[in-house]
């Protein structure tokens, strides 16, 4: 697979040890890692609006960016926000949380490098 062929994500995640982690095996797939995302304002204002733009085809995206918060409203907004503008992008769920919002399940309670690949890759 060639850099042009491999599929683009964005990941929207707080927390840098799952950013480093996610960003690793997705490299090591041959997925370009386009950009990571840690809070909603770089979210809302400078990623999402840019997603189509930047060729993105996956965002992983977290249900909460703010450690005070649990209830996934910041993954549901972020999400309805990505439909409008850029309704091409897949949406993968990455959370702890039920994500009722996304395309393709993904959790971090049953994280695998396999179904990373299978929800980025199809494989």
């Amino acid at each position: 697979m060639t850099e042009q062929d491999s599929p683009k994500v964005v990941i929207i995640e707080d927390s840098k040890s799952w950013q480093e982690m996610t960003r690793r095996l997705l490299e090591d797939m041959g997925v370009s890692v386009v950009a990571i995302v840690d809070n909603m304002l770089q979210a809302t204002e400078e990623i999402i609006p840019q997603l189509e733009a930047l060729g993105v085809q996956f965002v992983l995206l977290d249900g909460n960016l703010d450690p005070n918060e649990s209830s996934g409203a910041e993954g549901r907004a972020l999400a309805a926000q990505i439909r409008e503008q850029a309704p091409s992008v897949k949406i993968v769920g990455f959370s702890g949380n039920t994500q009722d919002y996304i395309d393709i399940p993904l959790g971090k309670s049953k994280f695998s490098e396999e179904g990373l690949r299978k929800a980025v890759l199809g494989e």
